[in-house]
């Protein structure tokens, strides 16, 4: 199975769902989404322009244990990129999620 990045089906049936809501700071361009045990990366974009939240939505499986590195970067090279380690998605129901 692939960690890519999902887009949920709506359906009147439980769909579940592993979102991580990224609350990016506002100076930062891009973010990564790395699996800190294999180092494979998941997911690598930029801040959406008109807000700081990106969700991102994922496989069930990956909100089970906590191994996910998300790193933020400034391209501008004014201030050092940063790092959450230990990151946990929440499980979620895809028809509940606001897009």
């Amino acid at each position: 199975m692939t960690d890519k990045i999902l887009t949920p089906k709506v359906s009147r049936d439980y769909q579940p769902v592993a979102l991580l809501e990224l609350d990016i700071d506002p100076l930062a361009e891009r973010y990564m989404l790395i699996n800190r045990i294999s180092g494979k990366l998941l997911t690598h974009g930029f801040k959406p322009i008109s807000s700081n939240i990106k969700k991102l939505f994922f496989r069930p499986s990956l909100s089970i244990n906590s191994d996910l590195t998300v790193i933020i970067f400034d391209d501008n090279g004014e201030y050092n990129a940063a790092i959450a380690d230990g990151v946990q998605l929440q499980l979620v129901d895809a028809n509940q999620v606001d897009l």
